[in-house]
């Protein structure tokens, strides 16, 4: 299982361009059920807040709403566990608390591969990151 990172979504929601095009290939493969992904609950809000910004508040509802009901992917929780994770890994990594989030449930789910734009998950040595291009 690969996990997905928050700005997967949020490319292939607002960018018409090659990245867009490269998030909306890697989606469908989730969907088709090519490519076995997980993400956290935190990735809703990324989603949502980010698109909220950019085209307004029915743009980031409607978006929100895609992101839960898309099909074979798992939506992991995001608990006290995790938070716990995440400040070590704020600590160890000098992470941002959102990218913190994301690696303490990858940890939580054993997951070794992320794929993000995200070049601060290049320092964390026991995940692999591949960008939306290599995908």
């Amino acid at each position: 299982m690969i996990y997905i990172d928050a700005n997967v979504f949020v490319y292939a929601i607002l960018d018409s361009a090659k990245t867009g095009n490269a998030a909306r290939k890697i989606i469908g493969a989730i969907q088709e059920g090519k490519t076995s992904a997980g993400t956290s609950a935190l990735t809703f809000d990324e989603i949502v807040f980010v698109v909220r910004k950019n085209r307004g508040g029915e743009a980031a509802l409607t978006a929100g709403e895609t992101f839960i009901r898309m099909n074979n992917l798992r939506i992991f929780p995001t608990d006290r566990e995790t938070i716990t994770r995440a400040i070590e890994q704020i600590r160890k990594y000098g992470l941002h608390p959102r990218d913190a989030i994301h690696l303490a449930t990858m940890e939580q789910h054993q997951l070794t591969e992320i794929i993000s734009e995200d070049r601060d998950f290049e320092k964390i040595t026991k995940i692999k990151r591949t960008t939306l291009s290599e995908f």
